[in-house]
């Protein structure tokens, strides 16, 4: 990415945090996500959280088929199949599971086992893996799921009141927050209430207004829009690339990329060092990438990044320009003054 693109990014992601700092002063509980059908897929997820050591892992899902998962609230393999669990408030019911049930929480965890079993995993294929399975809620841990393929579908997964509650991807793009979005089937997007509804209505907007150019930095825009002063991490997943775009803590012109097939992290914007990881087998931890601690990982390689290299020349040019101006006002101000005896 070249760095005029990467400040201009950086100019729009800053436009987005301005408008989300002036318009919001409450902010709410739990998490954002869609999946967005552009000129290519992408995906995107705000966790929200109390304090939690995040995980960044990337695992062998066997038949080349390699996948991200952070906590296991969020998941995307090689191939472009996407998950992420978020909170759901009100839930139907929470009660035991029985037999032949499925806690909803875990559903995320039940697709990362079927890809191992399966060579071609895509959104139809979990629905029919899961459609005799009654999801329930369990107690403490009330969910909802929202997932997508790299092919353009996605669907909603709830825990119903007596079935499951699939809500399939109706155009171009799918938001998901927090309220049950089965109790407001072909309701026009703008009339949902509940928890997440002001972000879901936010999200909803700006998509639909840039789905033409929608791409990683507007993904990162919708982030910022709907962040929150407990956004832990910010995420957006770029299946064409087999990359995942994250951002720490709300800092969004500071992002992280990792790339899946290579099973590397490293930083992409707004630091004042590249540094380049190899994800170990127990992930890369959130507090060490906050440190600036690497001593627990492979570095592949270091260095002063681009932008900075031209900030420190800019800085000599700006400062060489000042010392000449003023040697020419001075010589300026000598010819003057000699001229001036001159006459005399």
């Amino acid at each position: 990415m070249s760095m005029l693109k990467r400040i201009a990014a950086a100019g729009s992601v800053l436009l987005a945090v301005i408008l989300l700092l002036v318009g919001s002063s409450t902010p709410a509980s739990a998490c954002t996500s869609f999946a967005v059908y552009g000129d290519e897929p992408i995906y995107g997820k705000n966790y929200d959280y109390e304090d939690v050591e995040m995980r960044f892992v990337v695992t062998d899902g066997g038949m080349g088929q390699d996948y991200f998962t952070m906590n296991n609230v969020v998941f995307m393999n090689v191939k472009g199949l996407f998950g992420a669990k978020l909170a759901q408030s009100p839930a139907y019911s929470v009660r035991a599971r029985a037999a032949g049930e499925l806690y909803i929480d875990k559903l995320l965890p039940e697709v990362m086992s079927m890809q191992r079993r399966q060579h071609s995993l895509d959104v139809v294929r979990v629905l029919e893996n899961i459609q005799d399975k009654k999801l329930v809620h369990r107690k403490g841990s009330t969910s909802h799921t929202i997932i997508a393929d790299a092919q353009g579908d996605a669907a909603i997964i709830e825990a119903g009141r007596d079935e499951n509650e699939i809500l399939p991807i109706d155009g171009d793009f799918i938001v998901m927050t927090n309220f049950p979005n089965s109790n407001f089937k072909e309701v026009p997007y703008d009339q949902v209430t509940g928890m997440g509804a002001d972000r879901y209505m936010t999200a909803h907007r700006y998509i639909q207004r840039n789905l033409d150019e929608f791409d990683v930095q507007r993904a990162f825009s919708v982030l910022a829009l709907t962040a929150q002063e407990h956004t832990l991490c910010s995420m957006v997943f770029a299946p064409a690339e087999k990359s995942v775009y994250l951002a720490l803590d709300g800092e969004f012109l500071q992002r992280w990329k990792i790339s899946i097939s290579e099973r590397t992290m490293e930083t992409y914007q707004g630091f004042s060092k590249d540094i380049k990881l190899r994800i170990p087998d127990g992930g890369v931890l959130a507090s060490d990438l906050r440190a600036g601690d690497f001593s627990n990982y492979e570095v592949l390689s270091s260095g002063i990044e681009l932008v900075f290299i031209v900030r420190i020349l800019a800085g000599v040019l700006l400062v060489a320009l000042a010392v000449f101006t003023i040697l020419k006002i001075r010589k300026a101000l000598w010819r003057r003054r000699v001229k001036r005896w001159r006459e005399l």
